[in-house]
């Protein structure tokens, strides 16, 4: 999609770790009594984002600044085809 890139910012590194039981637990015996790391971890993962793409991480967005009325309305002004884009992408 359009986008008008005023600014980058560097990465931001960090380690997640997390730690199961030392063994491996057949779910007939231990299935819902022991969270399976991965799926944990897939869960952890997953609730970063909302269902419509926002960052759920506390104070993410303190320091986003709107768009004004006339930046929106400069970007709905340029050509822009998603089936276009898509293509160039080869997606």
């Amino acid at each position: 999609c359009p986008s008008l890139t005023v600014g980058l910012r560097g990465l931001a590194y960090l380690e997640v770790e997390v730690v199961g039981p030392n063994r491996d637990l057949h779910s007939g015996v231990y299935g819902g009594a022991v969270d399976n790391p991965v799926n944990v971890l897939c869960e952890m993962i997953a609730s970063l984002k909302d269902s419509y793409g926002r960052i759920t991480i506390p104070g993410f967005y303190d320091a986003v600044v709107d768009l004004t009325a006339e930046e929106r309305e400069a970007l709905a002004r340029r050509p822009f085809e998603k089936s276009d884009y898509l293509k160039s992408l080869d997606l």
